[in-house]
């Protein structure tokens, strides 16, 4: 009986019960907490069943290939500024090798995607532009390979019509370097054409063409204007030698303006309306009938039309300026 005391008293006292009794009071506290606090934030949160997921729009990635994104505004703006500059500068050959329904198609493309880009829909706008840049490039490849044959018969021409000069002419020597130089000038833009072609970028191709021809008119020009500097005025009104232009080859008239970035028909037209004019102020000036007699009293017959073109305020001298295919 003494025993059974001992043991009750030594349970009552003992500082290693209770302290465990106190931990598992404290830890079942802390569960049950836990659990009111889970309860109540499942409560508040939003329902997510209810709340359809926002799908982030992947950026495209640069020219549709490759790993670099980019921000598809500044690409959608370049486009917008290059494929104008190349709808302008394009424009005559479309015009003038009779692909006017094609260029409004083109065209009408580059207005939509310009609608786009006003929408801040720039990744469908860039998309569009691409397109449309593809587009141009395409029928530039077509342009490029006419030009090529054009090119090709030209200079074969302008080559021979130098050697014919230097054999059967007692021209002043000085002249020849002049036209060796637009010779050369000539095969170094068509050799930068083929390069540019080979690269499928075609729409400078066909600049650099447009360049070489140039080259080769500006020899046309200078062996014509030579070959007919000692005209009198009223001979060269009655050969129609009134504009610079008319010392090119009839036959290469359109392909000089396309060169140019003139629309054939538009610019025929203009040609008819200067020489009309240059005609009627040296009528003014000398009579009808009176022509002949006055240029021969003429000692500078050629200065007397320079100034009657001058008076017209329309005559072009487009082989003597830069080409605009190089601004």
């Amino acid at each position: 009986m003494t025993t059974h005391t001992y043991s009750l008293t030594s349970m009552k006292f003992n500082p290693q019960f209770h302290s465990g009794k106190f931990i598992l009071i404290l830890l079942c506290f802390s569960l049950s907490l836990l659990g009111q606090v889970n309860i109540k934030d499942a409560k508040n949160a939003p329902d997510t069943s209810k709340t359809p997921v926002e799908k982030k729009e992947e950026k495209p990635l640069k020219m549709e290939t490759g790993t670099v994104t980019v921000d598809p505004q500044v690409v959608s703006s370049d486009y917008k500024k290059t494929n104008l500059k190349h709808l302008k500068r394009l424009k005559s050959s479309f015009m003038n090798f009779e692909m006017d329904e094609k260029f409004n198609v083109i065209m009408k493309n580059y207005v939509d995607a310009s609608i786009k880009f006003q929408e801040k829909n720039y990744i469908a706008s860039r998309r569009i532009f691409e397109q449309n840049y593809n587009e141009l490039n395409t029928e530039a490849q077509t342009f490029a390979k006419k030009y090529t044959d054009i090119y090709n018969k030209l200079y074969a021409d302008a080559s021979f019509q130098l050697v014919d000069l230097k054999v059967n002419s007692d021209t002043d020597d000085s002249i020849y370097p002049v036209l060796e130089k637009q010779l050369m000038i000539a095969n170094e833009f068509s050799t930068t054409a083929q390069l540019l072609a080979a690269k499928n970028n075609n729409i400078d191709a066909l600049y650099e063409y447009k360049n070489a021809l140039q080259s080769l008119f500006k020899i046309y020009y200078t062996i014509s204007k030579h070959k007919n500097k000692n005209l009198k005025l009223a001979e060269r009104v009655s050969k129609n030698l009134l504009l610079d232009d008319d010392y090119i080859p009839k036959e290469y008239l359109k392909e000089y303006d396309d060169s140019l970035g003139l629309v054939f028909a538009v610019r025929e037209k203009e040609r008819d309306r200067e020489r009309d004019q240059i005609k009627k102020g040296l009528t003014n000036k000398y009579g009808e009938m009176n022509i002949n007699k006055e240029a021969d009293k003429t000692d500078k017959p050629e200065t007397d039309a320079k100034k009657e073109t001058k008076e017209s305020k329309e005559t072009k001298t487009a082989p003597l300026t830069e080409s605009p295919a190089k601004k």
